[in-house]
C-alpha cells in the first residue's frame, strides 16, 4: 500500500486530479488509501460511483477434445476520483474537501 500511496502523492503533486479504483477485497484497502491521503493533504474534493468488472477464464478439464468451456463472473467495485479543483457537486457520490491535519491540528 506504500506504493500506492507514494504515487497518488506524487500524482498530486503533479497534477489536479487522481482516480483510484478497485475491485473485490481491494476496495477496503482503497478506501483507507483515500482516507489517508484526504487527511494529510486535506482540501480533497472526492466523487465516488460504484462499479462492476465482468471477466471470464478457462475451466481446468476440457469437455470434449479440443473444446474448452469457461468460467464467467462479476465482481463489485469502486472508483473514487480525488481532486484539488472544485469537481460535479451534483453528483450522487461526491464529497466536500475537509481540512488537513496539518492545517487543523493546534498551533
Amino acid at each position: 500500500m506504500r506504493r500506492q500511496l507514494s504515487f497518488a502523492f506524487t500524482k498530486l503533486k503533479l497534477s489536479d486530479t487522481v482516480v483510484l479504483s478497485a475491485y473485490g477485497q481491494n476496495v477496503a484497502k482503497a478506501v483507507k488509501m483515500v482516507e489517508i491521503l484526504k487527511l494529510r493533504l486535506g482540501l480533497l474534493h472526492q466523487e465516488s460511483s460504484l462499479d462492476s468488472l465482468k471477466y471470464t477464464y478457462p475451466k481446468d478439464k476440457q469437455v470434449k477434445e479440443g473444446e474448452r468451456k469457461n468460467y464467467q463472473g462479476e465482481v463489485a467495485g469502486v472508483v473514487i476520483k480525488l481532486s484539488r479543483k472544485p469537481l460535479d457537486k451534483t453528483a450522487v457520490g461526491y464529497q466536500k474537501p475537509k481540512p488537513s491535519e496539518s492545517t487543523s491540528s493546534k498551533k
